[in-house]
């Protein structure tokens, strides 16, 4: 590098860098993070991110920073998502240095900062997060060793040590200018949000790459890690175990109030409509009397009020259909029996076993083609694939056992396999719903033939909707059969 920071800066740098890696280090301890993919400092920086270094202007501290902070290798840790809805960053990859210099995704324009759409990432600045789906960024300060958490959409702290401090007033007429919005030194913020990790107040993940496995909506992820000695005596094969068990008991209660939200969706769908029905209506009747109206237009107003009140018609049979299989497997809102919840668990923690073995199996396999990802890509997946493959053996046998223990009759024991793996749901729905659109085809082309023949665009219009809806319904019904539905 062409100049150094001094040695007291250079001390403040690697005080935010060992913060970072204490996070990363307390992730892993989690389970969040597989170690493998912590990646700590120093870095070997080439000559050519040296140069893309130079080019953003970046100054001398934050090249600096970017050559000893712990990174993260997603592909090996296996997660993207890092806290309050951010991600990890890697500022040895070109790209990430790109996107640090436009963290909120502003698009700035020209060079001046005080430029109203000028850029607003100062060459002594630099985030420690990405952002995911419109959350919050960490960004740095290294002039001033300070760190503000922003949200991109509310643009304000998101700092939970900050909850409620008021903003200062904005000076700089740049709309993305954010020395106004409260921080704190870098350190006192690094060390906090480890401490909300350990402490189990805030937990991993949360991100749009997360999965469900890490939803605490779903799963009691405090009770699990609690439960397996968390912090001091922690065991965390332990608490992977558990996760999956809590995991596939989510899936199955999602599966198991399927009927419900059917219901839900059916009714929202309904008065959506019948409010379009309503605007449909009004629109005819407020048509101004003094303009001529063509034969064609009454036709077709007539046809646009007349089609949806035939798809009113259609949800409505849906939504009795779905109250009547809702009110039959979900009494009194109840769609599990407090008994049968062991069984509705094995079931699919039997099925993700299964899956993991057939993905381990197929990355073993020795006449498969490995290389299109490369050799690294499959060695990540292998050994995450038998972590997993692990886990779940462990899970199942647990789980079966648990199982082996309800006592249920043969008949109730296979409506719960059916309910659970949904075929004979999905076969009943595809064919009620194949049913129905054969029927408004029918009825349409009954409208169709009381068209006069004179009126010729309406007519031409119907009869493309049709044969539209004739395609949909043989291509959906090819695509049952295609995959075996029917």
């Amino acid at each position: 590098m062409t100049s150094e920071p001094s040695p007291a800066r250079k001390a403040q740098l690697q005080e935010v860098a060992d913060g970072l890696l204490a996070i990363y280090q307390t992730l892993a301890d989690l389970r969040f993070l597989d170690p493998a993919g912590i990646q700590p400092g120093p870095h070997n920086v080439s000559r050519e991110l040296e140069t893309l270094y130079d080019e953003y202007g970046l100054s001398p501290s934050i090249k600096y920073l970017y050559s000893i902070l712990p990174y993260i290798d997603g592909e090996k840790a296996g997660q993207k998502d890092f806290f309050n809805g951010g991600q990890f960053t890697n500022f040895l990859d070109p790209e990430e240095v790109e996107q640090g210099r436009d963290p909120f995704y502003a698009d700035p324009k020209g060079e001046n900062f005080d430029d109203e759409e000028g850029p607003y990432m100062r060459p002594w600045v630099t985030p420690l997060s990405r952002m995911g789906n419109h959350d919050s960024v960490i960004i740095y300060d290294a002039r001033d060793d300070r760190i503000w958490i922003i949200d991109q959409e509310g643009w304000d702290s998101t700092d939970p040590a900050l909850r409620g401090v008021k903003d200062g007033r904005q000076k700089s007429p740049n709309e993305m200018a954010f020395d106004h919005i409260p921080s704190r030194r870098a350190g006192y913020v690094l060390r906090d949000i480890d401490n909300l990790y350990r402490n189990l107040e805030v937990l991993p993940g949360g991100g749009e790459e997360t999965g469900l496995e890490w939803n605490p909506s779903d799963i009691d992820l405090v009770a699990l890690y609690r439960k397996n000695g968390w912090p001091e005596n922690f065991d965390g094969d332990g608490f992977q175990r558990d996760q999956a068990r809590g995991y596939c008991a989510a899936i199955a209660k999602q599966i198991a109030d399927e009927p419900l939200r059917v219901v839900d969706h059916c009714e929202k769908s309904l008065s959506a409509m019948v409010r379009h029905m309503g605007n449909l209506k009004q629109m005819k009747a407020d048509y101004p009397t003094g303009i001529p109206k063509t034969e064609d237009e009454l036709w077709k107003a007539d046809y646009s009020i007349w089609s949806k009140d035939n798809e009113r018609k259609y949800l409505v049979a849906e939504r009795d259909r779905a109250r009547e299989i809702a009110e039959k497997l979900c009494p009194g809102g109840a769609c599990q029996r407090k008994e049968d919840l062991p069984l509705w668990e094995f079931v699919i923690v039997k099925n993700q076993f299964n899956y993991v073995r057939g993905e381990l199996e197929g990355l073993l396999h020795p006449e498969r083609d490995h290389s299109a990802h490369g050799k690294a890509h499959w060695e990540d997946r292998l050994r995450h694939t038998k972590q997993e493959e692990a886990i779940y053996r462990h899970a199942y046998e647990a789980s079966k056992a648990d199982a082996d223990q309800v006592s249920v009759d043969e008949e109730r024991k296979q409506e719960i396999l059916e309910r659970a793996a949904r075929t004979k749901s999905r076969k009943e729905t595809v064919e009620w719903q194949l049913r129905v659109k054969e029927q408004m085809i029918r009825v349409t082309e009954e409208w169709l033939a009381q068209v006069p023949e004179r009126v010729v665009k309406t007519r031409e219009e119907i009869a493309k909707t049709i044969e539209k809806s004739k395609k949909a319904l043989e291509r959906d019904r090819r695509n049952a059969e295609k995959v075996g539905i029917l």
